[in-house]
């Protein structure tokens, strides 16, 4: 069979899946899927483009743990098709300059490989069934459908298995091979009422009465979430927006503020119990950096002027940054416990929080570093060898914990008067302070999270082990 051509804009799209048995080494059984790999060149001086390899479809593990992508390719140096280990090394291959990967063919044991060769299927869609299926975890929201009923929160699909109009038979989740969801209130007569057509090669919404309404032509892996939708038969104009989540958008984030002096530890305890516990964390002073220097900012040229005139930068916008962060974190990883660091650091940030927030965060206490200031000099004067600072020195230390105590402990005062408050004491070892804030946080920690091993960077924020030493620069 001639080879395909190796114009990327003439190449037709990769849809094939791949199913791999009965290998001598067992890491290379499974399904294998149009390949995602970003366009290069390959080893033959051929530049790939997305789904291809030296001119031929290519694909990846479609369970993600591959080393080489892609882990099913051609090699135009020895005309050969390939199948790679999790490692990237070459096990098993066929030496042919057919279009696509051999089928009838017995497979030849190369370096790497062990006897026997696989048994090679090929598919016009995922094969994947059931258990096999990486769970549908994820959710949708339709909004701004011309048909309002259309609107509101789509979950991961509960209808049982059956066989679809096109005869494919669904798993718990999917529907045609691809993700599926129900609506989330359940008043849909169809479930699932957001799925594929192998049909007609299409998304498609529908109505509370099971016709469909909006419909779109592709065979993306997932429903389009930057192209516009089409009105169908039952729908009514506009189309709606569709987005998608790593969670459920209705639940609200869990919050904990986090107030302390200058060199109480905020930062440290912050960093370990996002990398070992889970909780994201924000500061409100990162995100109004960030905000002004980025130039396609909105805001950035008011906080620039803000700043420049001496006056203090509006707490509506800091508290719209951190509702904006906290909305895209969740959006983006499912995450829903939030620490705001050095927030609200005074009685008119605390009313911003309320006036802007409102009820969209579940505020859980304040945790509140306490530190003599003793023993914050001592800190700072050790951070300063490193940190490059210009305000980590005594004076300024005094003048920041004086600002902290008249403008910060009446915020803290609410909380402690309302039974919010948690008193740490920061001055003990990092590792009996780690385990303070770990026992706090606890109640709303993921336990699998929780039973985490340390990790390197963990250990060196705790002490256990150096920060690695920075190379000089050479003169």
């Amino acid at each position: 069979m001639a080879s395909l051509t190796t114009n990327t804009s003439e190449l037709p799209k990769n849809t094939k899946w791949i199913r791999v048995t009965g290998s001598g080494l067992p890491e290379c059984d499974g399904v294998y899927k149009p390949s995602e790999a970003p366009e290069k060149v390959s080893e033959s001086g051929t530049k790939s483009s997305i789904g291809y390899w030296n001119g031929k479809m290519a694909w990846d593990r479609a369970d993600g743990k591959a080393a080489r992508n892609p882990s099913l390719s051609y090699s135009n140096s020895y005309k050969s098709w390939r199948i790679a280990r999790l490692d990237g090394h070459l096990a098993y291959t066929i030496v042919n300059d057919d279009a696509l990967p051999t089928t009838t063919t017995a497979w030849d044991v190369y370096k790497k490989g062990v006897a026997p060769a696989p048994k090679i299927e090929m598919f016009e869609s995922d094969p994947r069934f059931g258990d096999e299926l990486p769970k549908n975890t994820k959710w949708i929201r339709v909004t701004g459908s011309g048909l309002p009923e259309c609107d509101g929160v789509y979950k991961p699909s509960e209808a049982p298995e059956k066989v679809s109009e096109s005869g494919t038979k669904s798993s718990i989740g999917y529907w045609n091979g691809k993700m599926a969801w129900d609506r989330a209130d359940g008043k849909a007569a169809r479930n699932p009422s957001l799925s594929y057509s192998n049909s007609y090669k299409s998304w498609r919404i529908a109505r509370l009465d099971g016709h469909l309404a909006y419909t779109i032509v592709n065979d993306d892996a997932l429903p389009t979430t930057t192209t516009a939708w089409d009105v169908y038969k039952k729908g009514v104009a506009p189309a709606p927006k569709i987005e998608m989540f790593e969670s459920d958008p209705r639940v609200k984030p869990n919050v904990v503020f986090v107030l302390g002096g200058p060199g109480a530890g905020k930062g440290t305890m912050c960093s370990l119990a996002k990398n070992q516990l889970g909780w994201e964390h924000l500061s409100a002073g990162d995100l109004l950096r960030a905000e002004r220097n980025d130039p396609n900012s909105k805001n950035g040229e008011l906080i620039n002027n803000y700043i420049t005139e001496g006056k203090i930068v509006p707490v509506e916008i800091t508290v719209n940054l951190i509702k904006s962060a906290m909305s895209k974190i969740q959006k983006e990883t499912g995450h829903i416990n939030f620490l705001i660091d050095g927030f609200p650091r005074s009685i008119d940030n605390y009313e911003g929080w309320v006036k802007v927030m409102g009820d969209d965060a579940n505020v859980i206490f304040m945790m509140l570093f306490e530190c003599p200031l003793s023993v914050l000099e001592q800190r700072i004067l050790g951070r300063a060898k490193y940190s490059g600072r210009k305000d980590d020195n005594i004076e300024s230390l005094r003048k920041r914990f004086e600002t902290y105590k008249n403008e910060t402990m009446p915020t803290v005062n609410i909380f402690e008067s309302d039974g919010n408050l948690v008193k740490l004491d920061s001055s003990l070892k990092r590792t009996e302070v780690y385990e303070l804030v770990k026992s706090k946080l606890a109640p709303y920690t993921d336990p699998a999270e929780a039973g985490k091993p340390l990790t390197e960077l963990s250990e060196m924020h705790l002490g256990l082990r150096p920060f690695p030493k920075k190379k000089k620069k050479m003169t």
